[in-house]
């Protein structure tokens, strides 16, 4: 009887626990809501072209918002890259940081893996998962 008073015991304990959620702010995509913004309209793109060639003009002007028209001087498509698609950004001169992101684009910036790393040619560059795999956004490389 003791055993078994122990184990509901345990077992009403054990069912009791919550996860605690915290709202972590990670400080490396506050300065880089434009190239979140990229990021979700070459997905738009690769899943609306299954995998074709991306134009950053075009690519730009799925911004209804016209937030980020200026911000970026190339994208380029690195066809060495194994593990999905993988673009490459440079910004232009005339960027602006100033970006006000929709309350579901605050929600969703959150998601995703940011990473700083250092780079000579690019500003940065936004990792794809295969066609398979929905081509969903897998890593936003900033410097």
């Amino acid at each position: 009887m003791r055993y078994l008073l122990l184990l509901i015991a345990i077992t009403s304990i054990l069912s009791c626990k919550t996860n605690i959620q915290r709202n972590t702010e990670n400080p490396i995509y506050e300065d880089y809501k434009d190239v979140f913004i990229l990021a979700k309209l070459i997905e738009s793109d690769l899943r609306n072209s299954n995998g074709g060639a991306i134009n950053l003009r075009q690519t730009v002007r799925g911004d209804s918002l016209d937030r980020i028209s200026e911000n970026f001087e190339f994208l380029e498509d690195d066809s060495t890259y194994n593990n999905g698609y993988r673009f490459h950004f440079k910004f232009s001169e005339n960027r602006n940081k100033n970006i006000v992101l929709t309350d579901d684009e605050k929600k969703k910036i959150m998601i995703y893996r940011w990473v700083q790393k250092e780079s000579d040619k690019y500003n940065g560059s936004i990792q794809f998962a295969f066609p398979e795999r929905g081509f969903n956004i897998e890593r936003i490389i900033v410097e």
